[in-house]
């Protein structure tokens, strides 16, 4: 089954699968994978309008899926918790982000230990745009009420403005992220890794298509 979210390509999402990637940071056994498909109406590459990012950015919306414990609600958290950290780079403001981060989650406090620790540097700095292009969410088979969600954002550039006075463009990126999350009292991200987004294709490769 397909469906979409705004205005990214959106891939099958299987009830019960556990994923296996290639990482330099983890891997994990495959019992069974998703069989994805591509949407009816391909989307074209998301365009990055803002060169230098937002200024003054306003918090991210909480995605009204998020209040629903299926596959909907999964693949909304993983892009909210993204979009939440890069807000949280740009203002140093990480209440919603935290409040989403479960408190053994590693990633999640060293990412936002170590933007804040790079804030002092800074006397501004732009948020990035973001969109998801692709993504393939599915429920854990030994734990129905967590969920495996992979996919690939794309980020624009940002322009930090150094104490010293100095400038400079940070270039945008494609990436790949898996996360694993848990849906028993409101969702939670419980890890995330980073990888690179050619990996997702590779597992994936109707999503060319």
């Amino acid at each position: 089954m397909t469906h979409h979210l705004t205005t990214r390509r959106t891939l099958a999402l299987s009830c019960a699968f556990t994923l296996a990637l290639s990482l330099s940071a983890c891997s994990s056994q495959t019992s069974s994978n998703p069989t994805p498909s591509p949407s009816a109406s391909p989307t074209e590459s998301f365009a990055i309008t803002a060169t230098e990012g937002i200024e003054n950015p306003d918090l991210p919306e909480r995605p009204a899926e998020m209040d629903n414990d299926d596959k909907y609600g999964a693949a909304a958290t993983a892009e909210y918790f993204l979009r939440l950290s890069l807000y949280g780079s740009a203002t140093d403001n990480w209440d919603d982000y935290n409040a989403l981060s479960a408190p053994d989650c590693e990633f999640c406090t060293s990412f936002r230990d170590n933007a804040h620790k790079n804030q002092e540097n800074f006397s501004s700095k732009t948020m990035p745009e973001m969109t998801v292009n692709d993504i393939a969410v599915g429920r854990k088979e030994d734990n129905p009420e967590h969920w495996r969600v992979n996919l690939v954002a794309q980020h624009g550039s940002s322009m930090i403005t150094y104490k010293n006075g100095k400038a400079e463009n940070v270039e945008g990126v494609t990436t790949g992220f898996t996360f694993l999350l848990d849906s028993s009292n409101g969702w939670k991200v419980l890890t995330t890794e980073t990888f690179k987004a050619e990996l997702f294709y590779e597992l994936y490769p109707e999503a060319n298509q």
